[in-house]
């Protein structure tokens, strides 16, 4: 049932996975399984439980009829399981074995264009499970001479910090951005490589690279520049995730590029976000006006909606400045959407840490004078 077509094949499927005492004499319909019978992942999981658990079917394993798609499956079926914690630490050996056969077949092991791209897909993931020199022998040629970038990036991520300096120098050059993004992940689990990594960080082309190499090395004395620098960065992910790191290492360094982002109307809202969201930890009176600015921005008629979230948490954050900036705050939500700011102007918010002497002035807008 849970090879055939119909509905319930998956829930067969599973209740394979949970059975004890399955005969030996099954193996003999996992031999017949076809290549699409294979691709359920249901079903490779649920026959992958089973071989941890029946013996019968270990013992089987190395004289069956298995092709490269057959031993994929079951590969990246055991790989997946222990993953997920539905196998144990045993099963690794199992998984080696696996994968060490598959990557002995002959349409496996010259990587050409002819090999099976599915099945030399999963021997490579399933690869992340397993330490094995044979393996990792295997893995480093496909990393250097795969034509697909998928199967360059998924062998040398397996590999990680085992992989090659030289390997990893030449992926780092790769034309393909996400073989690029293995690779500097791989770099940064060898350890010792914080002078590449600083490289990546600004002068990668792919703003994900430059953004993970800059969240590796970001508490470097030397990456603070970098990090500053990445404030102006052209991509907005590059400049989000500065003011992400930046959050929790802010100094005055920071009010500056703070400013020119929250008074900057064209900055995307999940960057102007970010920044209100430094601007809180800083509480620098000096960050005040642009904090005005943003929810002035969010509170003009035909503002976006994301330009109206970020003022909304902007006025949070002025109120809590309070002072100058509280008052110029309220009167700044004074417009279309005005409704939107009315629950936070009638709840007080705990000073920041650094105004928490400030008082408003008693003529706030919208609020009793005792506030």
């Amino acid at each position: 049932v849970a090879r055939s077509e119909p509905a319930n094949a998956t829930l067969a499927a599973a209740a394979l996975a949970r059975g004890t005492g399955v005969p030996a004499a099954v193996w003999s319909e996992v031999r017949s399984l076809e290549h699409g019978h294979w691709d359920r992942s249901a079903l490779r999981l649920a026959l992958a439980r089973t071989l941890v658990r029946e013996s019968s079917w270990q013992d089987a394993l190395d004289t069956a009829t298995l092709d490269g798609h057959a031993l994929g499956a079951l590969a990246i079926g055991l790989a997946d399981a222990r993953v997920a914690g539905l196998v144990e630490d045993t099963s690794i050996p199992l998984v080696t074995r696996l994968v060490v056969r598959g990557i002995a077949l002959p349409e496996i092991a010259t990587s050409g264009t002819n090999a099976d791209f599915v099945t030399r897909f999963r021997l490579a993931r399933a690869a992340r499970v397993t330490e094995d020199g044979r393996i990792d022998a295997w893995l480093e040629a496909t990393a250097r001479t795969a034509e697909e970038w998928t199967l360059r990036a998924e062998a040398v991520d397996s590999l990680g910090g085992r992989a090659s300096r030289e390997l990893l120098a030449a992926l780092l050059r790769d034309g393909y951005p996400r073989v690029r993004l293995a690779a500097a992940r791989a770099v940064s689990r060898r350890g010792g490589e914080s002078a590449t990594l600083l490289a990546l960080a600004r002068h990668d082309a792919w703003p994900l690279v430059r953004a993970f190499a800059l969240g590796e090395v970001a508490d470097l004395p030397a990456a603070r520049a970098v990090l500053l620098d990445a404030l102006s960065d052209p991509a907005s992910a590059m400049r989000a995730r500065s003011l992400e790191l930046l959050r929790s290492r802010t100094a005055a360094d920071v009010d500056a590029p703070l400013v020119a982002i929250l008074e900057d109307d064209h900055e995307w809202p999940h960057v102007a976000a970010r920044a209100v969201e430094v601007a809180e930890v800083r509480c620098s009176e000096s960050l005040g006006p642009a904090l005005v600015h943003a929810v002035r921005r969010g509170a003009r008629g035909g503002a976006s909606a994301g330009d109206l979230e970020t003022a909304q948490v902007a006025l949070r954050v002025a109120l809590r400045y309070g002072g100058a900036t509280a008052s110029d705050a309220r009167r700044a939500t004074e417009g279309p959407s005005s409704p939107a700011f009315q629950v936070l102007l009638e709840h007080p918010q705990p000073p920041c840490a650094g105004t928490a002497g400030a008082t408003e002035p008693a003529t706030s807008v919208g609020v009793p004078s005792a506030r």
